[in-house]
């Protein structure tokens, strides 16, 4: 404490003020909540008129507010944080289990796991009671009870007082009616508007959104968004998609030509997130040297888990999602990726995705493995994230880390298998993380960085591997998304020549002088 005062910096006294008005607050809701049972007429009349020292427990108690489950959210930088409002008051995270005495410990708390370092802003002013702010709701109470409140009218004014309207008179005369039936009312206003939604990613569920157009089902891409004519499949998210149709695109389409590719932007140029900003908006990776920060962690990715990446994002126009399993060291600090597990599962599929997913989770348990991250496609464009992605990787990250010994990375990979920016037979593939904004940059959207990787060589190609690749090729074999292996990609090169010039930088040691993986390959995309 002591160390913070001595600076000089006006901001960080600024922020360091305002962290501790928010911890004295929680402190004096707690005392208040303690004793509010206790409570004289008086008192809660002045905190009415103050409107300092309330309580979730004193809006509860007058029927302002109800206790309930997923009732409580807060949005920071990007995340949606929700929690269950318990009947005596406290607030339980439906994340972590933990439980708050007040909103303000609560919004320190989950704006501490987003950014760790900011500190500041108001938990009545942050935190939403059904989609509305508690301060919203503090106000409504304190209309309430400012009827009753002798202090009210003691301190009128004879020039105040001649000013009252016949309104007023009749609030006074008619209390308690009013009081019964203006909270009924206002309480019924502000519940009426809770459906709208800030559109921000909700940490307890699922993301609910692709970040491309959706053309499997009633909205279509325009010939500007040709990178996403497929549409994006999302990790933890396969069941929330419609899919009625599949549009077949082909690389070298008219479409696909005449289109403009899409151009990353920086960083430091995005707007904040109040900005009417195109989710699909593609965000150039940083590098953590630039920053003049060091990669927070090593990583290594398996040959196998390369190339059965690239198999399943050359197959189809769409965009695929897969999930990744591997094992951290929290000793040495490295991540090692041991296997991928691509998801045969179509979007919107509401019964098919449930089971896909849990039969991942059962295959990473019977092998030792944990989730530690996901990949998808970006069939034609740039393998940048785009905002959504970001979003989603965020999300990913808070609910994965965990902390001290039981902290959890998670990294994000993109693949773009025929990206028009270059010519290129082998994919391009980034991997990433994404870290909050950094003051003072005016975008509040976390930062998308690149990851270096190595590359570790296994020794042969698994029995398993050669099977999922055949489960594969016969998912998406006969769809009109399918890509058509012998047709040509360029002049003189067909899609199926691009795949294994792409495949075979990432085969395993007893491939690299023979070609029999190759031609397996060969024969399983082309056979009738």
């Amino acid at each position: 404490m002591e160390e913070e005062t001595s600076m000089t910096s006006n901001p960080e006294k600024d922020e360091k003020e305002e962290t501790e008005d928010l911890e004295e607050e929680s402190s004096d809701e707690e005392e208040d909540d303690e004793s509010m049972d206790n409570m004289t007429p008086e008192k809660r009349a002045r905190y009415a008129i103050s409107g300092r020292g309330v309580t979730l427990s004193m809006l509860m108690k007058d029927n302002i507010i109800n206790s309930g489950e997923n009732l409580l959210s807060l949005e920071y930088l990007g995340q949606k944080f929700t929690a269950d409002l318990l009947p005596n008051g406290k607030i339980k995270s439906i994340e972590t289990d933990q439980v708050f005495s007040s909103p303000s410990s609560w919004a320190i708390f989950c704006k501490k796991l987003v950014n760790p370092a900011k500190k500041s802003g108001c938990g009545w002013a942050s935190v939403k009671y059904k989609g509305k702010k508690l301060d919203a709701w503090k106000t409504l109470w304190q209309r309430q009870k400012r009827p009753h409140s002798p202090y009210v009218t003691q301190s009128i004014s004879p020039a105040s007082a001649s000013s009252l309207t016949n309104e007023d008179e009749t609030i006074d005369s008619h209390s308690e009616i009013h009081s019964t039936t203006s909270q009924a009312m206002d309480v019924s206003k502000m519940e009426e508007s809770d459906g709208v939604t800030d559109g921000v990613l909700d940490l307890s569920t699922k993301p609910s959104e692709t970040s491309t157009p959706v053309i499997n089902g009633t909205k279509s891409a325009s010939k500007t968004d040709v990178c996403y004519e497929g549409v994006q499949e999302e990790a933890l998210n396969l069941s929330l998609k419609d899919t009625s149709k599949i549009k077949m695109i082909e690389p070298n389409s008219e479409l696909n030509n005449n289109s403009r590719d899409r151009i990353p932007v920086k960083h430091a140029s995005l707007p904040k997130r109040e900005t009417n900003l195109d989710s699909n908006t593609l965000v150039q990776c940083e590098m953590f040297s630039n920053m003049s920060k060091l990669q927070p962690f090593s990583v290594s990715v398996t040959t196998n888990v390369l190339l059965l990446m690239d198999f399943h994002c050359h197959l189809t126009t769409s965009e695929v999602v897969g999930y990744l399993g591997g094992k951290w060291d929290p000793t040495t600090q490295h991540l090692s990726i041991l296997q991928a597990f691509p998801c045969k599962c179509r979007l919107g599929d509401a019964q098919c995705a449930p089971v896909v997913e849990d039969e991942i989770s059962q295959s990473m348990k019977r092998i030792g493995q944990t989730l530690v991250g996901w990949y998808h496609s970006h069939p034609y464009c740039q393998p940048e994230p785009s905002i959504k992605d970001v979003d989603c990787q965020m999300s990913y990250q808070l609910r994965m880390k965990g902390s001290g010994s039981t902290y959890l990375p998670s990294i994000g990979i993109i693949i773009s298998p025929y990206n028009q920016s270059n010519n290129k037979t082998e994919s391009a593939l980034q991997m990433y993380m994404v870290m909050p904004p950094i003051e003072p940059v005016k975008s509040d959207y976390g930062i998308p960085m690149h990851l270096k990787f190595s590359k570790k060589q296994n020794a042969s190609v698994s029995e398993e591997l050669l099977s999922e690749m055949k489960n594969l090729a016969d998912f998406y074999r006969g769809s009109p998304d399918w890509i058509k292996f012998q047709h040509s990609w360029q002049p003189s090169i067909t899609f199926l020549d691009k795949l294994k010039t792409s495949l075979s930088n990432k085969l395993p040691e007893d491939q690299m002088e023979n070609g029999t993986f190759l031609d397996f390959v060969g024969h399983l995309l082309l056979e009738k």
